[in-house]
Order: structure tokens, then C-alpha cells, then sequence
């Protein structure tokens, strides 16, 4: 993300990946058992692969992360990629779990 002073923290990619974790977290709670019938299979793949891959962006995620050790902001970049993994996996579990409530 590139803001008014240059480089900067990367915060809509993170907060990209961390809904879309949310969400699949949701989903893969929600939707028919990967071993349904073909048609559930069909649904879950095009909202979870398609609709919710196309939304996070792993390869921005690792361009941004590339870009703080090209930088020599190696303490910013770690933090990153650290942050991610972590709010990410956070995120798929409150996802996951707001499912079994609703449900």
C-alpha cells in the first residue's frame, strides 16, 4: 500500500485477508460437507476457491512482504508477515465459530 509518504503498512491487505479468512472460516463451517453431492461440492468450490480467492490476494501479501526486506525494513516485514498468519488464523477460527452459533 502505497501511501502520500511513500511505503507504507500494507493495512488494506491485511484487513482483505483477514475478512476473507473470516468468511471461509464461515463457509467451510456452514456449507455441505466437502463429500456431498456434486452439486454442494460444485457451490462450495465456486464460494470458497473462486469467489473468496479472487477476494484475498496471496501474491499481494507476498509482494508487500518481498518489498520490506528489499527496503531493508526487515523488523516491519517479519511484523507483517507475522500479523497476517496470526489474524488470519484468528480470523478463520471466530469465522468458524460464529457459523456453529448462528447454526
Amino acid at each position: 500500500m502505497t501511501s502520500k509518504a511513500g511505503e507504507g503498512f500494507p493495512f488494506g491487505t491485511l484487513a482483505v485477508n483477514v475478512l476473507g479468512s473470516f468468511v471461509m472460516g464461515f463457509l467451510a463451517q456452514s456449507l455441505p460437507a466437502p463429500d456431498a453431492d456434486e452439486a454442494a461440492r460444485t457451490m462450495r468450490l465456486v464460494l470458497t476457491t473462486g469467489v473468496l480467492g479472487g477476494f484475498t490476494t496471496y501474491s499481494a501479501f507476498n509482494q508487500e512482504s518481498l518489498r520490506f526486506f528489499q527496503l531493508e525494513h526487515p523488523g516491519v516485514g517479519a511484523a507483517y508477515m507475522a500479523s497476517t498468519v496470526i489474524a488470519c488464523l484468528v480470523a478463520g477460527i471466530g469465522g468458524m465459530a460464529a457459523a456453529k452459533a448462528a447454526g
